[in-house]
């Protein structure tokens, strides 16, 4: 990062920034309660079946994972399958030492396991998709952009991110690692640091990829990311006037990793508007423009105009 635009960020970082709000975690719930309740109690199956995969006596087998809770007025939800086993027995032995609080020696190291953790929870949220349909409630998945370290293809200078979180569809093709995932494609960036409470130097490079994501998409309203410190998770909002982060989450704790495991949830049940996107702006790529909604003052409908940016 440039040295003019990095002390700009700092500033920025100093000024406008809270540290220690956990209310920013709640902001993501489902907006209904009963699907809330949905939500924990996916969590709960996934944080379980995550905790009996890294005890010493495990065997590695489905059936060590305790029974879902179920949840009256929903669903209960659905121990992860025989058949996808082995993809998520995969990502907790790539993040297990990471769990158990292995020293990394190098900032590299740290995106294999962060990205194992993701793209886990999004194989076990899939899972509970698979079962119960549109019922589930769950309007998306949160996965891992397609590489890690990476310049995106529309940046504006030569930063290299760590890693790139996304929200995509279930239509949506499975990202391929021989492309860049842009900007603009972007749900949150992730700074990592390999040195726990590292975080004074990771936040102003989180708020300088935050600023291109608000360059590159027009219906952002807010912003989220992450910064990641050794075995520390801090996810932060970035509003319109002051950004707030969380407490730490200490992925070496089942406290700290099921509160993780609790916001990806919740992030693929929330609403688009609750990941920062406003409903009434919308881009249309055929037109290459975004449309944006406006009230028209002579009558309750809602009118439309085209704009280039």
């Amino acid at each position: 990062m440039a040295t003019e635009l990095r002390n700009e960020m700092v500033d920025l970082y100093g000024k406008h920034h809270v540290l220690d709000n956990d209310f920013i975690l709640k902001m993501v719930q489902p907006l209904k309660y009963a699907q809330r309740d949905i939500a924990a109690n996916i969590a709960e199956v996934v944080a379980c079946f995550l905790e009996a995969h890294l005890s010493p006596k495990s065997t590695l087998l489905e059936t060590t994972a305790p029974p879902p809770k179920q949840v009256k007025g929903t669903r209960g939800a659905k121990q992860p399958s025989n058949t996808s086993s082995s993809a998520r027995i995969a990502h907790i032995d790539e993040m297990r030492d990471w769990l158990l609080g292995k020293p990394l020696r190098l900032e590299s190291s740290m995106y294999g396991p962060i990205t194992a953790f993701v793209s886990y929870v999004a194989l076990c949220v899939q899972a509970q998709r698979d079962k119960a349909g549109s019922t589930a409630g769950i309007q998306h998945l949160i996965c891992p952009a397609d590489k890690a370290d990476y310049q995106p293809d529309d940046s504006d200078d030569k930063t290299r991110i760590d890693i790139g979180l996304c929200s995509m569809d279930f239509d949506d093709p499975a990202p391929t690692a021989s492309t860049r995932t842009p900007y603009h494609k972007l749900l949150a960036v992730v700074e990592a640091k390999v040195c726990s409470g590292n975080f004074k130097e990771a936040w102003p490079q989180l708020y300088g990829y935050t600023r291109q994501m608000y360059q590159a998409q027009h219906n952002l309203s807010s912003a989220w990311g992450f910064a990641i410190c050794g075995h520390e998770v801090r996810v932060c909002h970035f509003g319109n006037d002051v950004a707030v982060s969380s407490n730490p989450m200490n992925v070496t704790t089942p406290e700290g990793r099921r509160a993780f495991i609790e916001l990806l949830v919740d992030w693929s049940m929330c609403e688009d508007s609750q990941l920062g996107h406003d409903p009434t702006i919308e881009y249309l790529p055929n037109l290459d423009c975004w449309q944006i909604e406006c009230p028209d003052d002579t009558a309750h409908d809602i009118d439309c105009y085209k704009s280039r940016f």
